[in-house]
């Protein structure tokens, strides 16, 4: 079991490895807001599992606004993932020591965006860095909401093996549908649990009754 996560690890930084030495070969400064999605983002989000071509998984939003996504992943129609391209300044972060500092726009984009899930998470992205921040639903040990959890940057993908280890852990589509699935499967045992607990009190009420009159 941990040399099979050890396996999707290496497959991960191989293929973002790939994707980062395609970009520093290209004038990737240069790039428009599409190239950045064609190029960059839409790549990054196969490599992690997404099938950008399956329309029930994975969702083109046309809307343009600041607090619209410009992807939403779904899992059987209900949106999980939002992922919206955004301006990022190098200068909110402090790389070296994998620190960053926030940014009240980034928060306030995320909370909108977040409103139409309580299991959701956000990624805001240039293309290389990768802000991540989740619903507070989403993990009971990580009660964070509207900040961000977790940084990605592509650039720095050699020097920070951590990170391929959490981006597996927690983003990989096979991670997040398992994730979601075993959440689903521990709330219908809750409901079941509960219902037979209602059924039992029901009959022992009846009981008791019958017991009362005779």
């Amino acid at each position: 079991m941990k040399s099979d996560k050890k396996k999707k690890e290496k497959f991960l930084f191989q293929k973002l490895n790939l994707l980062k030495t395609k970009v520093i070969s290209m004038h990737y400064t240069k790039f428009s807001e599409d190239e950045i999605k064609k190029i960059l983002i839409l790549p990054f989000m196969q490599i992690t599992g997404y099938e950008i071509s399956d329309k029930n998984i994975f969702k083109i939003n046309k809307k343009t606004d600041e607090n619209s996504a410009d992807y939403i992943i779904q899992k059987e129609s209900k949106p999980i993932i939002f992922v919206k391209y955004v301006k990022i300044d190098d200068s909110i972060f402090d790389f070296k020591n994998n620190v960053y500092f926030g940014c009240k726009q980034f928060s306030d984009i995320a909370s909108n965006l977040l409103q139409e899930s309580k299991e959701g998470c956000v990624v805001l992205t240039n293309g290389l860095i990768y802000l991540f921040f989740n619903s507070k639903d989403l993990d009971s040990e990580i009660e964070y909401r509207d900040q961000c959890f977790f940084f990605f940057n592509l650039l720095n993908i050699e020097e920070v093996e951590t990170e391929i280890e959490l981006l597996n852990s927690f983003f990989t589509k096979e991670s997040v549908f398992n994730y979601l699935e075993v959440k689903k499967n521990k709330k219908r045992k809750i409901i079941l649990t509960i219902s037979i607990l209602i059924a039992v009190l029901v009959i022992i009420f009846f009981v008791l009754t019958i017991l009362s009159i005779i």
